[in-house]
Formats: structure tokens, C-alpha cells, sequence
């Protein structure tokens, strides 16, 4: 066995050669013959930290700074000891010594790191400065200092420190990272811009992907700008360029389904949620996002076994009813009560209540309740095969046996479009009185709810019907609600009914004496379809999912006919074809 080292660099030396032992026993000997030695207990509580006990270390440490204080080493030791025990303002604190007894920026971003954790942000935000002091461009005292002020609020600052952090860290490790949060901050603004200044927001994305043209989030937030304003062959082209730059992200193929999808190419779209699917590591990995979107795919497309059975994903989003009773998928309960809720839009508890009669076959004698919004009421009241409707919070207070939402009953039916239970009229309402030898009743709806996201695409211009509303012989009323807002009070040919229309069923009414309802895609085209009304529907490009397409007339509706966009936003298009038919109509039944 050789000699045992004398000294602390031959201490060192052993170690480094892998004589742990031999070296362990030469630094104890150091110690006893050497108490005072500052540099030997740095040594040992080091050599203890690396063993795993950090209390122990901090205690060697400690003395080791007693014997001699200023030594650097001793404190960073000493910093890394305290963090590993939870001691983060001692170990913040030890950083900050180490930092000033030998300038070094990782100190300080290490300093910055546990103040940070304390929230104390003003003094994280002291210490990255002055990490960057030492170094201007070391990579992470720049992105956590744009991580601070991002945390603080100033978002302008944390954009200026992430592109420097971004430039400073190009052929580096640690390039994905800055580059993660400089993306997502862009996006993040973007985005917000979008909302309150699109041409503000087209002047960013413009310049920031000319500056960043790798980030494939920037064309990610380009696209879905494009998809808001109705720009969908741009948003396709951003989409595209995102797909392009994040082959393997899942999300961006989705995205790109979704462009698509409003441009009315459906197997480009389900081809892209196939790949994500495949990304994602298949069909039980698809997320609900992916089986949403699919779902809209499917079902416009006709392919309704396979929609709705993707359509169910949406229980998963924020928002959707749930009530503590357990699911039904189709079996009897003929002792039971089932409790069908609706959910999503007026119209959409209108064109499904039908599955009701439906369920009350498979119930075996079983009671059928819905729970609605008491502008349903008393209309839901006379769908076949509901016993009873109640509101919501009368329905999670009462005992039922089943629930299912509304929505899903096409798939718990196994609805394909040769089995759409299309039976009109399925409200029971006073029959409609004859219009006899007077003018022809049109009842008109040019706009939909304002708040509903799409409201703009599915809304056209009242000024698009003041041309047929001079028609002779017709006679015109609005109904839905604000209708003198949206101008109808000042045009002379059309009349406002708008105020009556408490509820529902009130609408229903006054649907019952109309010759004709000529809607946009709203609650009233369902009701007048489920009247069996005539009903023509004027549609966008890319319409709703259960209106299908190529089609002019609804499997769920046979009383409706529709008017579809040939382009994007054509609404004009789609008037001059509705007045050609309106013509046409009059001359016939004057001819009768």
C-alpha cells in the first residue's frame, strides 16, 4: 500500500486517481494534525455532500468557514448542501458570497433560480442582471431574466431578453428551450392582438416570421388568425407551413384538418387526422381535440356510425352537463326514469328531442324526462315520447335512473343517414290555419346569436332581402330577437314580431302561420323543420356538420331546402338564387 497523501493536493490527487479510501484516510490524518485548515474541511464537506448526507456537509462547511472565511469553493459547497435540505434562503444567499468572492454567471442564475422559487421577484431580477453583467450572453441568465419579467408582468422586456437569449444560444444545448419561450410568447401576443387589432396583428405576424421564419408556432397563430377572419385558404397555407416546420406534431396536422375541413376538402382533412392519430401512437391515444375535429369531418360527409361515435369526445371540454346518475347506452327501464339532457344550442335540442320518442320504444314502459333552458319548456313538452321537462336544477335534485345528453342519442341509436328518424311533425301544436286567398306569410331570419363564435360566417345582411321584400303580394315578419336593432323597423315591407316572441313555443306559433320561413342556420330553421314547415336555409361554405354536403335538401328535414355559399362569404350569390325561387313560387300558386 503506498504512503498516505500529506497533503491536500495530495488529497486531491487520489481522488482524481480513484484511491477514495487511501484518500479519505490521507484527509482525515490532515485534519487531526491540521484543525485550522479552512481548505481540508471544504474538502470533507464536499466529499460528504457527494455521499448523500447534505445536514452533514453543511455542518463541515460551516467550520470550514469559521477557520477561514472568504473561500468561494466553501460557499458554493455550502449553497448546493442547503438546497438539497430545503434551505433556500441560506443556499440563495451562499451563491451570492461565491459570486462575489469569484465572479462566475452560473452563480448568479443559481442564486436567481431559488429566489425565484421564493418569489421574490425583484431580487431575481437583480441577480440575473447581475449574472449578465459578468457574461452579456450567457443563454440562461437571458432566458430566465425574460421568464422574470414575463412573471412581472412586462412583457416587452421578456420579448427583448429572449431574442437576445435566442441569438446567444444558436449551435447551443440549450437552444430549444429559448426558443420554446421566445415562440410561445410571440404566439401569446399574437394572439391577444388578434382579438383586439387585426391589422395590427397582420403587420406582426408579417414581421415576426420574417424574423423567425423556423418558429412553426408563428405560422400556427397566423393560421388561426386567417381561420377567424374567414380566410381559409390562407389559414390552409400557414397550417401548412406550420405542418412543414413540426412534421411530427400531432397538433399541427389537426390544425391543418381544420383548414381542410372549411375549405370543403374532406379527405385532405381526415388524412391529416389520420396522420396525427398515427403521431399520437393510434386510435387509443387520439386525443379529444383530434376525435372533435374528425367527428366534423365525418358527419358532414355522411359518415354517421363513425361521427357520432367520435362526436361523444366532447364530454371532455369545459362546459359540458353532467349529472350524477349513471349513463344509458340503449338498454330498457321499464321501472325506471331516464333523464335526457340537452346541451350546446337552442337549435341542436330542437332537431334531437325527436330521439325521445325513440328512447321511450326502448324504455319498455320506463318514464322520459328533458331537462332544458325555460325558453324550451313548454315547447320540449309536446316532443312524442317526453313525459315530463324540468330544468336543470330540478333534474341533479330528482331520482332518476339513467341520463344521457341529448347529443349522444344518435349514437347510443346507431343513427347512420338511411336511419335518421325523420317522422314530421314531431311537436304536437295546433295545426296550421290555411292561408286561403291572402298574401304570402314569409317569415324571415337574417342573423343569428352575436356570441355564438361563427355567429359572423352564418349571418348575412338584411339589406340582401329589401329587393324582395317589395315583392307583390308577400308579406314579411321578423323573428328573432332584435330585430329593430338590425334595422328591420325602418324598412316599410317588413314587420317586427321579434317583441312577442317570449319563448319557443310562442316562435312555433307564429312559424304555424307562415307560408314560408327563409333563415340563416339558427334555433328557427330547426323549428320550422321540425313543424314540417317549409323552410329554405341559407348557408355558408362550410357549414354547420348536419346540413352534409353537395346536398340541397336534409335527410333531418324534409321540408327544408338549401341555399348554399359557392364561396367563401358569397352571400350575394346565394340571394339572387332565393329571389329566382321566390319568383318562381309566387307564379305558381298565382297560376293555381
Amino acid at each position: 500500500m503506498s504512503a498516505l497523501p500529506r497533503t491536500l493536493p495530495a488529497v486531491v490527487a487520489a481522488l482524481q486517481a480513484g484511491r477514495a479510501e487511501e484518500a479519505s484516510e490521507g484527509l482525515a490524518a490532515i485534519l487531526e494534525r491540521e484543525p485550522a485548515n479552512g481548505g481540508a474541511w471544504t474538502l470533507a464537506g464536499f466529499l460528504r455532500l457527494q455521499k448523500g448526507n447534505p445536514a452533514e456537509a453543511v455542518a463541515l462547511l460551516d467550520r470550514a468557514l469559521e477557520c477561514q472565511p472568504g473561500q468561494w469553493l466553501a460557499h458554493l459547497h455550502r449553497a448546493s448542501a442547503r438546497e438539497a435540505i430545503g434551505n433556500w434562503i441560506g443556499a440563495a444567499a451562499d451563491y451570492a458570497s461565491a459570486a462575489e468572492l469569484h465572479p462566475q454567471p452560473e452563480f448568479r442564475v443559481r442564486q436567481a433560480a431559488l429566489l425565484g422559487k421564493l418569489g421574490a421577484r425583484a431580487a431575481e431580477r437583480e441577480a440575473l442582471e447581475a449574472a449578465l453583467r459578468l457574461d452579456p450572453a450567457s443563454v440562461p441568465a437571458l432566458n430566465n431574466l425574460g421568464l422574470c419579467h414575463e412573471n412581472l408582468g412586462d412583457e416587452a422586456a421578456a420579448l427583448a431578453c429572449f431574442e437576445r437569449a435566442a441569438l446567444a444560444a444558436v449551435g447551443k444545448p440549450e437552444n430549444a428551450d429559448v426558443a420554446e419561450n421566445l415562440e410561445r410568447l410571440l404566439f401569446e401576443k399574437g394572439k391577444r392582438l388578434a382579438a383586439s387589432d387585426p391589422v395590427a396583428a397582420a403587420r406582426f405576424y408579417q414581421a415576426e416570421i420574417a424574423r423567425h421564419p423556423e418558429y412553426g408556432g408563428l405560422q400556427t397563430g397566423l393560421g388561426n388568425f386567417r381561420l377567424e377572419r374567414g380566410e381559409i385558404a390562407l389559414a390552409e397555407e400557414a397550417f401548412a407551413a406550420a405542418v412543414r416546420l413540426r412534421p411530427a406534431d400531432a397538433e399541427a396536422r389537426i390544425n391543418h384538418g381544420i383548414a381542410f375541413h372549411r375549405l370543403g376538402r374532406l379527405s385532405e382533412a381526415l388524412a391529416c387526422y389520420a396522420k396525427a392519430e398515427n403521431l399520437l401512437g393510434g386510435p387509443a391515444r387520439a386525443t379529444p381535440e383530434l376525435r372533435w375535429n374528425r367527428s366534423l369531418s365525418l358527419l358532414i360527409d355522411g359518415r354517421l356510425e363513425e361521427g357520432f361515435r367520435d362526436y361523444e369526445a366532447r364530454d371532455h371540454y369545459e362546459g359540458y352537463r353532467r349529472f350524477p346518475f349513471p349513463r344509458w347506452e340503449g338498454q330498457p327501464f321499464p321501472d325506471g326514469k331516464l333523464l335526457i339532457h340537452t346541451e350546446q344550442g337552442f337549435g341542436d335540442a330542437i332537431q334531437f328531442v325527436r330521439y325521445a320518442a325513440l328512447a321511450k320504444q326502448r324504455g319498455l314502459g320506463g318514464s322520459v324526462h328533458v331537462a332544458c333552458d325555460p325558453t324550451l319548456r313548454r315547447l320540449l313538452a309536446r316532443a312524442g315520447g317526453v313525459d315530463a321537462v324540468v330544468g336543470a336544477d330540478e333534474a341533479i335534485a330528482g331520482a332518476y335512473t339513467w341520463q344521457v345528453p341529448m347529443l349522444s342519442l344518435p349514437h347510443v341509436f346507431g343513427t347512420s343517414l338511411e336511419t335518421i328518424p325523420a317522422s314530421i311533425p314531431y311537436l304536437d301544436l295546433p295545426a296550421a290555419p290555411s292561408t286561403g286567398s291572402g298574401p304570402f306569410r314569409i317569415a324571415l331570419v337574417w342573423a343569428g346569436n352575436p356570441k355564438y363564435r361563427n355567429d359572423l360566417r352564418r349571418s348575412c345582411p338584411l339589406a340582401l332581402f329589401d329587393a324582395l321584400g317589395e315583392l307583390p303580394g308577400t308579406e314579411w315578419s321578423a323573428l328573432q330577437p332584435g330585430a329593430a336593432e338590425a334595422g328591420a323597423r325602418e324598412r316599410s315591407w317588413l314587420r317586427d314580431d321579434s317583441p312577442q316572441l317570449t319563448d319557443f313555443y310562442e316562435t312555433a306559433l307564429r312559424l304555424l302561420q307562415a307560408d314560408l320561413v327563409i333563415s340563416v342556420d339558427t334555433a328557427v330553421v330547426h323549428l320550422a323543420g321540425a313543424l314540417g314547415r317549409p323552410v329554405w336555409v341559407l348557408l355558408p361554405f362550410a357549414p354547420d356538420w348536419r346540413w352534409l354536403r353537395a346536398r340541397y335538401d336534409s335527410p333531418w328535414y324534409p321540408t327544408a331546402r338549401l341555399f348554399r355559399q359557392e364561396r367563401e362569404g358569397d352571400w350575394t350569390g346565394v340571394a339572387a338564387r332565393i329571389a329566382s325561387a321566390l319568383r318562381a313560387l309566387l307564379a305558381e300558386r298565382k297560376a293555381v
